[in-house]
C-alpha cells in the first residue's frame, strides 16, 4: 500500500490506531525502543516499506499519549500530502502538550475556508507562553491589531519584548515601533535605537535600514554617517533591500 493510501485510512480510523497501539505496545517492553526504530525507519531511503512501519509505530504510541510521536506521525502524514490528516495529528501532539504542534495548528487555523482566528489566537499566546518564539510573533500580531479578539497594544509590546530577548531580531524590530508616537506609549528614541541595534545585529534588514536613518539624523544618539552608510551597504547587498541601494545612490556626486 502506497505511503498515502496508508496515512487516510489510519486517520479514518483513529480508534483502529489506538487498539493497534495495545497490541504493539505489549511486545515490547521499552517504548523507547519502539520510537528509536520508528525513527530509523523514517530516515530510510531503500526501503519502500520503511514510511509504513514508522508511520505506523508512531500512531500506535501516539494513542499512548506521546506528544512527539504524534508530532512525527504528523510529519510524515503532510510529507504524504495527506494535509488533513497531518493536521489532526498535530492536534493531538498539541493536546499531549507539545507546544510546536499547537504552533503549526494555530497557523492552519488561520488560512483556508473556515479560518478560526480566536482558536488560533488562542493557540498561538499558548505555545508563546511555552517559549515557542515563532508563536510569540504570531500572538504578538493578533493581538497589535485586534485580530481574533480586541487589540492590546500593551500586550503585545510584553509579546514582543519576551521574544526579542529570546533573542528574535523580528520581535525587537516590532518592539522599536512601540517606541515612536505609539498611543499609551511614550516616544524614546535612545530606547527605539538600542532596540534596532540589537534588532539588526540578528540580520534583520528592516531593522538595519531603521537603525541607518536614525544614525544619519542623529535620533537617539550622536549622529554617525560612516556607519549609517555601512549599514545601507549591508542591507542593500546583504539583505537585498532595493530601497536600501537607492539611498547609496542618491548620495551627493563628488
Amino acid at each position: 500500500m502506497r505511503f498515502f493510501h496508508l496515512l487516510h485510512a489510519a486517520i479514518a480510523a483513529g480508534l483502529m490506531l489506538a487498539g493497534l497501539g495495545s497490541a504493539a505496545l505489549a511486545q515490547t517492553e521499552d517504548t523507547g525502543d519502539l520510537f528509536a526504530q520508528a525513527m530509523a525507519d523514517s530516515l530510510l531511503v531503500d526501503d519502500d516499506e520503511a514510511p509504513d512501519r514508522a508511520f505506523e509505530a508512531f500512531g500506535t504510541l501516539c494513542a499512548t499519549g506521546l506528544a512527539k510521536a504524534c508530532f512525527n506521525a504528523a510529519v510524515l502524514a503532510h510529507k504524504g500530502f495527506d494535509y488533513a490528516g497531518a493536521l489532526g495529528w498535530m492536534r493531538k501532539a498539541c493536546d499531549f502538550g507539545k507546544m510546536t504542534a499547537c504552533y503549526f495548528v494555530a497557523a492552519e487555523l488561520t488560512i483556508g475556508e473556515t479560518p478560526d482566528e480566536p482558536e488560533a489566537r488562542s493557540l498561538f499566546g499558548k505555545a508563546c507562553a511555552q517559549g515557542v518564539t515563532a508563536a510569540c510573533l504570531r500572538f504578538g500580531e493578533m493581538l497589535e491589531y485586534g485580530i481574533g479578539g480586541p487589540d492590546d497594544a500593551r500586550k503585545a509590546f510584553d509579546v514582543y519584548k519576551r521574544a526579542c530577548a529570546a533573542p528574535s531580531g523580528v520581535a525587537c524590530d516590532r518592539l522599536a515601533t512601540f517606541f515612536s508616537y505609539r498611543d499609551g506609549f511614550d516616544s524614546d528614541d535612545i530606547a527605539k535605537r538600542a532596540t534596532l541595534e540589537t534588532a539588526c545585529g540578528l540580520n534583520t534588514w528592516s531593522a538595519c535600514s531603521s537603525l541607518a536613518e536614525m544614525l544619519r539624523q542623529g535620533q537617539g544618539g550622536r549622529a554617525d554617517q560612516p556607519r549609517a552608510t555601512e549599514l545601507s551597504a549591508k542591507v542593500c547587498l546583504d539583505g537585498e533591500v532595493m530601497s536600501e541601494c537607492d539611498v547609496m545612490l542618491l548620495t551627493l556626486d563628488t
